[in-house]
């Protein structure tokens, strides 16, 4: 009986000695520039960097600026390179593009008198700050006040609510009904 537990015992030693953990080779993860912002999502680590110009382009989402609203695309993140490892955490990840156009109202008015294309003014040039559920990003508005997001993210965000922030001023909107926006007078300092 002793000789039989020594046995055992000793085949346990050399059995839990014999299956060290093996260290795992890492994959290079490739780094593209980025054209936009820096933006970090629950579909990118920290330490990636986006080429969302070259991503956008890639997936076919190329719009001019008037075509306004939302749009996104499904991509399996280890086929499209632009800052996404190719053999590393792959999954399925959306690219959301939004165009839109914020005009403010050069006069002040009732709810009940309708504002005509001639009140209006675009914000042109202006710092915007935007944050879409775990994503944010900084972008200048151009010279006839349209703008446009582009962000990936686990899902759509299509119902989730954008913050749009042009200095001290904000508006929360479903991400999927931003077109053109006509903001209230002080917008437009």
């Amino acid at each position: 009986m002793k000789i039989i537990l020594a046995m055992a015992l000793s085949v346990l030693i050399v059995g839990c000695a014999s299956t060290a953990p093996k260290e795992e080779s890492k994959p290079e993860v490739r780094d593209t520039p980025s054209s936009m912002p820096r933006t970090t999502t629950p579909t990118e680590s920290l330490d990636r960097r986006i080429d969302y110009l070259g991503l956008h382009r890639f997936l076919g989402l190329e719009r001019t600026k008037d075509e306004l609203g939302y749009v996104e695309k499904s991509f399996d993140t280890c086929s499209v390179g632009y800052g996404f490892s190719s053999s590393n955490n792959c999954q399925r990840a959306v690219f959301v593009v939004i165009n839109f156009q914020i005009l403010c109202r050069d006069s002040e008015g009732t709810v009940s008198t309708a504002v005509a294309r001639e009140d209006m003014k675009p914000l042109s040039g202006r710092s915007l700050k935007w944050t879409l559920k775990g994503a944010r990003g900084v972008m200048q508005l151009d010279g006839e006040g349209f703008g446009q997001i582009k962000t990936t993210a686990a899902n759509s965000q299509r119902l989730e609510r954008l913050k749009i922030s042009v200095d001290n001023d904000f508006v929360y909107l479903r991400a999927g009904e931003v077109k053109r926006l006509v903001t209230p007078k002080n917008w437009c300092n």
